[in-house]
């Protein structure tokens, strides 16, 4: 009988969190595949443990690169700083017998009420389909074409994904439960995590209908979306005050911090036109005659 999962772990110059996780796959994984994608120094691993070094072109690619190596019929994507709790692998077997081609796991985060500016992922009740924990059948993830290379960085490529999984069957496994810790925010990594932004542009671009409007009219609806979003959840936590109070300060940072980010969401949108233009005008154009 062949591989029935194969668990691909991209990762880049994370040792403590990837030996963590590792530790944790390891102990239910008995029989199945387990794959690092390594984009950064090479990160020791244990034994039974397939090592690869990645491709460096960012997390898309590197996920993309691990399922071309896997032999499983399912892939299995988790983040290096994830740690999967027990039965998490089980409640995937278990929910694969009935059918679907895709599945999405319960992430916690262990710090809901940490401090405003670090990053936490939670997905309690599923439709996110993010890509720290996520299977998918091998077939189907190929027929898709993977993940979309043209996201070079950790932002938005699994959203990308996701709208093209639209249309499969899909479930989501409370039972597999993966914790993921708080990432600790500095202001470099602040600054960043703003710039990450552009991606949405390049997000909404490949997956929303030409909606007409100059250029500059994305980056301007990007903005506006963003401060509806931020009213939305403040409306969601009226009645959580500790968490409101948290969310009050990311809120003030991202409202004034991000028409200052206009004119490079201006320049990033004219250049995800252009490439795609670029792309575009290279897929009609007629082939050269053959001499």
């Amino acid at each position: 009988m062949g591989i029935r999962f194969s668990i691909i772990i991209p990762t880049c110059n994370r040792p403590g969190p990837l030996r963590e996780c590792l530790r944790r796959v390891l102990d239910q994984s008995a029989g199945q595949e387990v794959i690092v994608t390594d984009d950064g120094v090479h990160s020791p691993v244990p034994a039974g443990v397939h090592h690869l070094q990645g491709p460096r072109r960012g997390p898309a690619a590197n996920r993309n690169h691990g399922a071309r190596h896997a032999a499983g019929e399912w892939l299995i994507f988790l983040d290096d700083d994830c740690l999967p709790e027990p039965g998490w692998l089980d409640a995937y077997a278990a929910a694969a017998n009935e059918g679907p081609d895709v599945m999405e796991g319960r992430t916690e985060c262990p710090a809901p009420d940490a401090f405003a500016f670090d990053e936490i992922v939670e997905n309690l009740a599923g439709g996110a389909y993010w890509s720290c924990n996520l299977a998918i059948r091998r077939d189907v993830f190929e027929r898709l074409g993977g993940f979309d290379e043209d996201f070079t960085e950790a932002y938005g490529e699994d959203i990308e994904l996701a709208w093209r999984m639209r249309s499969l069957r899909r479930s989501f496994i409370a039972g597999a439960r993966v914790t993921h810790p708080v990432r600790r925010m500095d202001f470099k990594r602040l600054l960043r995590r703003t710039a990450g932004h552009r991606w949405m542009l390049l997000c909404r671009q490949k997956t929303e209908p030409a909606s007409g409007g100059g250029p500059g009219s994305a980056a301007r609806r990007l903005i506006v979306r963003e401060y509806l979003d931020t009213l939305r959840l403040f409306r969601a936590l009226l009645g959580e005050r500790r968490r409101l109070r948290r969310r009050a300060l990311e809120a003030l940072w991202r409202w004034a911090s991000l028409p200052w980010f206009l004119p490079y969401f201006l320049f990033w949108e004219l250049r995800f036109r252009a490439k795609r233009a670029a792309g575009e005008s290279k897929a009609t154009s007629p082939a050269p005659p053959i001499r």
